[in-house]
């Protein structure tokens, strides 16, 4: 299909669940999906006959687009995995998840870390983000799961971990029997606390009916853009500029091991410059009596306090446009300037979403900021 505003060409191929091509749909009167970083999302398509052989639980579903000027392209590097069909008088339509859906989220069933508390597949110490999140994908879904029922590594290969110098940082966590994509976003959480931006994705090798790849991106998952996004150029809608001290906490006191008088108590403030008003201090109690020592003390205190810290932030709804075109200009994962209101930073596309019909195509980006130039809170 020819989107009829735009002149994107749209293809959707049918492939097994193991990855054997079925066909392709060109013709079709509904076509939508969206892509939302660590997420699962969903892609519906709607058209006159699609061959009963292809219909069948997990047949992968692979959508290709060309914006005006630009080659094919597969949406999202990725997949969706075939979950509903439904037959009307005139037309078939399917629903699909996207390939997170192997890991899950809250809504949707995937996997989890099936070993008991306190074993070595369930108690991380000392590692880097992207090297736990690998590993725990490996003991749960690849080669190195005890289960061999669990072993997807025919399927899904995991990346290999990052060179050592790319982060100092290390994380701890136990995850016994919790759903795995909840603690990928969990780890990533703590990262970003800390500095540090990661992102993962279920990818594929060029061919969309080949090996799946369980992929870890720091810093950014796409490329840096030189387009602006602002309202004065026209391709960002429904900006908003957010400064929210709701949650913040500008003390805190680590309590640890011991009981009354001789209990151990840590105080850390944040920096003189959060104490601006007579009612700036909010002080919060960090309970933390498995430690005694003033130094792992005051660490817990300043771990907490900048999970406490005010929220400033941009957001805003990418638009396509004849001058940033969707596909050609921007894409799912990038990094771009952002101006607004006096304002300005970087920020990332964290999510598309797509809908297509006989009147033509409509995408949206969805935007947030990642950092705010010379700006205090």
């Amino acid at each position: 299909m020819i989107a009829k505003n735009t002149g994107a060409y749209y293809a959707v191929e049918f492939y097994t669940p193991a990855g054997i091509y079925l066909g392709a749909l060109e013709d079709f009167t509904h076509l939508s999906y969206s892509r939302v970083e660590n997420a699962v999302t969903r892609l519906t398509v709607t058209a006159p006959n699609i061959p009963p052989e292809w219909i069948a639980r997990n047949a992968r579903i692979a959508v290709y687009r060309a914006a005006a000027g630009a080659p094919p392209r597969l949406e999202g590097d990725s997949v969706f995995f075939l979950r509903k069909s439904a037959e009307a008088a005139n037309d078939v339509t399917i629903e699909g998840l996207s390939a997170w859906a192997i890991v899950g989220d809250q809504q949707t069933p995937g996997r989890i870390v099936a070993y008991a508390a306190g074993s070595t597949y369930a108690a991380k110490s000392g590692m880097r983000p992207d090297e736990m999140v690998k590993e725990i994908i490996r003991e749960n879904l690849g080669s190195s799961a005890t289960d061999t029922d669990r072993d997807l590594s025919s399927y899904l290969a995991v990346d290999a971990d990052f060179d050592s110098d790319i982060s100092t940082l290390s994380l701890s966590k136990g995850i016994s029997y919790r759903q795995i994509g909840k603690v990928i976003n969990e780890i990533f959480s703590d990262a970003g606390e800390q500095g540090e931006r990661y992102f993962a994705d279920i990818v594929v090798d060029g061919d969309p009916g080949g090996l799946l790849r369980f992929r870890v991106y720091k810093d950014i998952r796409g490329v840096d853009l030189d387009v602006i996004f602002s309202p004065d150029e026209g391709n960002i809608a429904d900006p908003v500029l957010v400064r929210d001290w709701t949650r913040q906490a500008t003390a805190a006191y680590a309590a640890g091991r011991g009981i009354e008088s001789d209990r151990n108590v840590q105080e850390v403030e944040a920096a003189q410059g959060d104490i601006i008003d007579p009612f700036s201090r909010m002080e919060i109690l960090v309970p933390a009596p498995g430690l005694k020592n003033d130094d792992s003390l005051q660490a817990e205190a300043r771990a907490a306090l900048d999970k406490r810290r005010p929220v400033f932030s941009f957001s805003g709804t990418v638009t396509d446009t004849a001058a940033t075109r969707y596909g050609r200009d921007w894409r799912f994962g990038d990094r771009s300037p952002w101006s607004f209101s006096n304002y300005s930073g970087t920020g990332r596309i964290y999510g598309v979403s797509v809908d297509i019909t006989p009147g033509g195509e409509s995408v949206r980006g969805y935007f947030i900021s990642e950092s705010i130039d010379g700006v205090g809170v």
